[in-house]
Formats: structure tokens, sequence, C-alpha cells
């Protein structure tokens, strides 16, 4: 087993963690799925790498007006 295929396992059990995505966790989640893709990337597995990116993004843009007011200062 290389690094890299150990470092894809153990994002995807942080993944696996996770059973609900809620506007608290949306951001930890969506940066978990893209250090899978990056590793997917290394990895050479560049489909899984593509979707493992992209669902991360479309995680983000499911929460993006809540984690936007709570990431903005106050006014």
């Amino acid at each position: 087993e290389t690094k890299t295929e150990k470092a894809i396992k153990m994002e995807k059990e942080a993944i696996s963690l996770i059973t609900e995505i809620t506007p608290d966790n949306a951001l930890l989640v969506s940066i978990l799925y893209s250090n899978l893709g990056g590793f997917y990337k290394k990895a050479g597995k560049l489909e899984l790498a593509q979707q493992s990116m992209e669902h991360g993004i479309q995680i983000l843009e499911q929460f993006q007006s809540i984690l936007y007011k709570r990431l903005s200062p106050p006014a």
C-alpha cells in the first residue's frame, strides 16, 4: 500500500464518519472531498478525482448562502 492509497482510505473513512451534511460541517465535508480528489489525481484515477472534486463543489453550492453569511464580517 502506497502513501497515496493510505491517504485515500483515510479520507474516505473521515467522510464516512459524517452521517449528515449540515451547515455546521459543510465546509469540512467539501474540503474532505477536495482532498480525496487530489489524492485520486495523484494516484492516476482521474475520473474518481473529478467526481470527488465536483461533489465537494456541489456541497459548497448547496450551502453557499448559509456559509456566506457565517463567514462574512458583521455589518
